[in-house]
């Protein structure tokens, strides 16, 4: 079932032989106000979708959900601009503004209304304001084929539709909220107080639910979350797909040993920023007492304000956002992960294994990825255990390179761009040989 616009629309177009656009409706919060140096994680994962997408449809309209600023038209343009590089399909961003979150909590607003009401939490209140519902449902009007959610938060506004008068979704969870929440209230709580927000568990949980069974199809980032998340919506439609990264078809020769590690991440996510601070104040001494002409790059978006007070640690140096990551791995010999929080797969240790080089990294950070301990990646725990490994591929060379291969041939077998593209497009085609209209 269709409304109104929409069955007037297709009748129009048969009356008058007009060739119908097939069009793919977005919905993210994918913002940057830099969007040509946007390359952390959540764009990567996201071009995956749009690259799929534009195997099937002829349009895709990004409805990008953003705070207000006076730039966002020229910035939207921007984004557009981008996202059109490589793709066939034609691409046009309209940004709408999502109204700021009080600049004050009660502690009813903080932590009671939203352990009952979902829309109340942080991440959904500006979601589920009336000026997002209405984006959304005018945006409907145009028909298109399918809506893709990327990620849980926009698909707020979804939920307040009639269901009946709503294209095929494809949602992308990516990370799974509540799991997440957890780790971080429990780990790195802004204040003690805000481990009340656990309370919000249950509610959040109930909205990953409801997501989950509103669309055709749900997609996550491992197997490992798939198998939780079939188990909290009862669906069986939902599917892993891995983070996937481009990768040099051809590598250097790394014939000589180096004295390089590196960690790099955008520092807006908080879990990168506890790694590399821990890093730096705990494993970084340890190794540099075993091995002191040894070097630590830090690289990322937002890391040189975030560590600006580390300037003349002995041997760090820290390179803010690099736009050739490949000149970063090539001065690397050991990348380190140490990451104690988060969700989802880690881009970072794909990437690097991409590039052939070892990594070291907590339980957490390899969480959901196939690489296999000791082989192909190598973990540890403590800051001890970190800076000992990381002394040990430093001094064995061979050992670094050989787990290094290890990592690269995992990462062709595994997590290729275009395996993970093609695995989304084939839900797609399933999704858009499915009739909608009756």
């Amino acid at each position: 079932m269709v409304d109104g616009h929409q069955a007037r629309a297709r009748k129009w177009i048969s009356a008058v032989g007009v060739k119908a656009v097939k069009k793919a409706l977005v919905l993210t919060r994918c913002w940057s106000d830099e969007p040509e140096t946007a390359t952390h994680g959540i764009f990567q994962r996201f071009s995956l979708f749009l690259d799929a997408l534009c195997a099937h449809v002829d349009a895709i309209e990004i409805m990008a959900f953003a705070p207000f600023s006076e730039g966002m038209p020229a910035l939207a343009a921007r984004h557009a601009a981008q996202y059109q590089i490589g793709r066939s399909a034609r691409i046009t961003v309209t940004a709408v503004a999502r109204r700021p979150n009080p600049p004050a909590w009660s502690f009813i607003q903080r932590y009671l209304k939203p352990a009952l009401w979902v829309d109340s939490q942080e991440n959904y209140l500006n979601m589920a304001s009336e000026p997002c519902i209405e984006a959304v449902r005018m945006a409907l009007r145009s028909a298109p084929a399918l809506v893709f959610a990327h990620r849980l938060p926009v698909f707020t506004p979804l939920l307040k539709l009639n269901k009946d008068t709503l294209p095929p979704i494809l949602f992308d969870m990516d990370d799974i909220e509540h799991k997440a929440l957890i780790r971080g209230l429990l780990f790195a709580p802004r204040w003690q107080s805000e481990r009340l927000r656990l309370l919000q568990t249950p509610a959040l949980m109930l909205r990953e639910r409801a997501a989950v069974r509103a669309s055709r199809h749900t997609f996550v980032c491992s197997q490992e979350d798939a198998n939780l998340l079939q188990r909290i919506s009862g669906s069986s439609c939902v599917s892993a797909v891995p983070n996937a990264v481009a990768a040099p078809a051809d590598l250097p020769i790394r014939a000589t040993a180096g004295n390089t590690f590196g960690f790099i991440g955008s520092f807006a996510h908080p879990p990168n920023l506890d790694a590399a601070t821990w890093l730096i104040e705990d494993i970084w001494p340890r190794i540099r007492k075993v091995h002191p002409d040894a070097n630590l790059k830090i690289a990322g978006a937002g890391s040189g304000v975030a560590l600006a007070h580390y300037a003349g640690t002995p041997g760090l140096t820290v390179l803010d956002f690099v736009p050739d990551v490949g000149s970063f791995y090539n001065d690397v010999t050991v990348v380190l992960a140490p990451l104690r929080f988060g969700a989802g797969t880690r881009v970072k240790i794909i990437e690097a294994a991409g590039y052939g080089l070892p990594t070291i990294s907590t339980g957490i950070g390899a969480e959901g990825l196939v690489f296999k301990p000791e082989e192909e990646i190598v973990l540890a725990e403590s800051a001890e255990q970190i800076a000992s490994r990381a002394c040990r591929l430093l001094s064995d060379h061979a050992a670094a390179l050989r787990i290094g291969r290890a990592a690269r041939a995992c990462y062709k077998k595994q997590y290729g761009r275009q395996n993970a593209v093609e695995s989304i497009s084939g839900h797609v085609a399933r999704i858009l040989k499915t009739p909608t209209v009756r």
